[in-house]
């Protein structure tokens, strides 16, 4: 993370993303987006409004904007399904204000759904799994969210990555 500045997708990081590792492992990758809303809610707490106090350089706590703990990501799913967050762009700018990361929610109602690719444009399972071998799919978590988003079994392909390696 840039200290200093408001974590991002960009400068808020998994130490897997620099070197590979599974430290951490799918968990990991599974609340990353509740992490990342949570340390945004924290900076946003403690850096208070423009111009704290320049003489401590203590940051002034912000009360009216306290962190709020997030909800899991099958919960607020449910709640999209049950119609809950509206609909389109309004429901992209409603739960990105409430801190949730919008693709991974709608990847979440789209397996629940049992959307995914059109079965006519799917390759094979050793095809995605020599593409994952290749590092086209990334690696843990975003690599099963990519894969089952295209509408693939992760653990078959998983399965299939493991026999040619």
């Amino acid at each position: 993370m840039v200290i200093g500045a408001r974590p991002t997708a960009t400068n808020l990081v998994v130490h897997s993303h620099w070197k590979a590792t599974a430290c951490a492992g799918p968990f990991i990758d599974s609340i990353w987006s509740q992490v990342l809303a949570s340390a945004q809610q924290s900076y946003d707490y403690f850096t208070g409004p423009p111009g704290a106090d320049d003489k401590t350089g203590v940051p002034v706590v912000n009360p009216s904007n306290p962190p709020v703990a997030l909800k899991k990501t099958s919960v607020i799913a449910q709640e999209v399904l049950d119609g809950k967050w509206g609909n389109g762009d309004d429901r992209k700018k409603r739960l990105v204000a409430a801190g949730y990361d919008y693709n991974v929610v709608q990847t979440e109602v789209n397996r629940r759904l049992g959307a995914g690719a059109p079965a006519a444009h799917k390759k094979t399972v050793d095809e995605v799994a020599r593409e994952v071998i290749r590092g086209l799919w990334g690696n843990g978590a975003i690599r099963r969210q990519r894969l089952e988003g295209a509408g693939y079994n992760y653990e078959a392909v998983q399965r299939r990555v493991n026999q040619l390696v």
